[in-house]
């Protein structure tokens, strides 16, 4: 998706909102002569603000009832946005500070939704993105501990979370996936965002975020918790989340994120056709890479052992051509074996013309494509085998209009790119290679 410039964007401006909103005085009093909180309420609320965490939980302790009731009475009733703010900064900090206190807002809410009262501010306060955040936050923590949710409360929120997800703002997208990083834990979430593309979404996401690691770590830690679905996690085959993923945890430096990375494909083996698209994708070689690190975290090396053990049958069933296939995918081609190999060639030039030539394909793209001398000299190669050995191989490459780029790179700095686009061509013009010393 297009997303607006990443660079302004900043990711720590909610605490730094938090600690200003936070100083802020309410006058309680003035708000109980207005006649909009009761007398009870000002009480409650006097004893309660400014103090330190141990004495307002001995407060809730000895009323807890109250003090929720007290909370969804001001969410309800404050209009004012700087004293909105601060109610929920208020309730926020009462939930986060023992999650069982949901259970009192459910009581005082009996009979009615307790989500409601948030998502009409959401509709109120549509410029405000610090109550938006806010209210959001409280009501998906409240959805995540509800024994109960109505499908309309459900739904009401993952379209929400989606839309959120899906804009160009990346203050907007940050907040979708500090959402969905609660929501997710209960499977009923899980399962409602499959059917809304989440994991297409995410998965794109991941190429998005690729160089801003904290926005990275946690849309990867989203798709960690949708695998917790066996169906979910089968499905992910099907998109590009695995091959994301994989170059994701192949360019990254952060260990946190190499590691949420890994435990998503661990989650992901042996569910549907996941163990194929990962070696497809050259996570193989990225293991071996990745064994001969050093790491802080013994957890990566861990799963790193477990991944290479749940993969190894799916490698020994791997054909030379998946092998192959792989390196084209990662546009890794090197000088292994396969391609000096007669043998290879033999048995698969004609594989080159499955789903549609997808292999050739991607062959061409990289000999126009490509700025690593390595890729280009090895892919003018075995563009030449290819012609070699297919009976119809010079007619299919002409198709894709490949042979003029070839030319171009017999002028290539790299001497062994020009050498291999000369070998090439000379095998694109002739005929009878058994004359021509290859």
């Amino acid at each position: 998706q297009a997303m607006a410039d990443l660079n302004s964007f900043d990711d720590d401006s909610e605490e730094r909102m938090d600690q200003k909103v936070a100083s802020t005085k309410i006058p309680w009093a003035a708000l109980h002569s207005a006649t909009i909180i009761t007398a009870e309420h000002l009480q409650l609320i006097t004893a309660y603000d400014k103090q330190p965490a141990n004495v307002q939980a001995a407060l809730v302790k000895e009323k807890p009832v109250e003090h929720a009731e007290l909370f969804m009475f001001m969410v309800t009733h404050i209009s004012k946005e700087d004293t909105l703010q601060y109610v929920l900064l208020l309730l926020q900090d009462f939930l986060n500070a023992d999650e069982s206190r949901c259970e009192h807002i459910f009581a005082v809410m009996e009979g009615q939704s307790p989500f409601a009262p948030f998502y009409r501010v959401f509709s109120r306060v549509e410029s405000d993105r610090y109550i938006i955040s806010k209210a959001s936050k409280i009501v998906s923590t409240l959805l995540v501990a509800a024994k109960l949710v109505s499908p309309d409360d459900e739904q009401y929120m993952v379209r929400w979370v989606m839309d959120k997800l899906r804009a160009a703002d990346p203050a907007d997208v940050s907040l979708a996936l500090t959402l969905l990083q609660t929501l997710l834990r209960k499977p009923a979430f899980r399962t409602a965002v499959k059917g809304m593309e989440c994991v297409p979404i995410l998965a794109g996401l991941v190429k998005t975020f690729t160089a801003h690691f904290q926005l990275l770590y946690r849309v990867v830690y989203c798709l960690w918790l949708l695998s917790y679905s066996a169906d979910i996690a089968a499905y992910m085959g099907t998109t590009t989340a695995i091959p994301m993923v994989v170059h994701c945890v192949r360019v990254t430096a952060k260990e946190k994120v190499v590691r949420i990375g890994l435990a998503l494909l661990g989650n992901l083996l042996g569910k549907g056709n996941n163990n194929r698209v990962m070696i497809q994708s050259g996570f193989v070689k990225l293991l071996e890479n990745l064994k001969m690190k050093k790491w802080g975290d013994e957890d990566i090396l861990a799963d790193l052992e477990s991944l290479e053990e749940g993969l190894s049958q799916n490698i020994q069933d791997l054909g030379s051509f998946d092998v192959y296939k792989q390196e084209l995918i990662t546009n890794a081609l090197e000088w292994s074996p396969v391609h000096r190999s007669e043998k290879f060639w033999r048995e698969n030039h004609l594989r080159f013309e499955d789903n549609n030539m997808e292999a050739l394909g991607i062959l061409v793209e990289l000999v126009k494509n490509s700025t690593d001398p390595q890729v280009l000299s090895v892919a003018c190669f075995d563009v030449g085998e290819f012609v070699r050995f297919h009976p119809r191989g010079r007619a299919l490459i002409a198709r894709f209009g490949v042979k003029e780029h070839i030319m171009r790179l017999m002028a290539h700095t790299n001497p062994d790119v020009q050498k291999h686009a000369l070998l090439a061509v000379q095998k694109l013009m002739v005929h009878n290679w058994e004359y021509l010393n290859h």
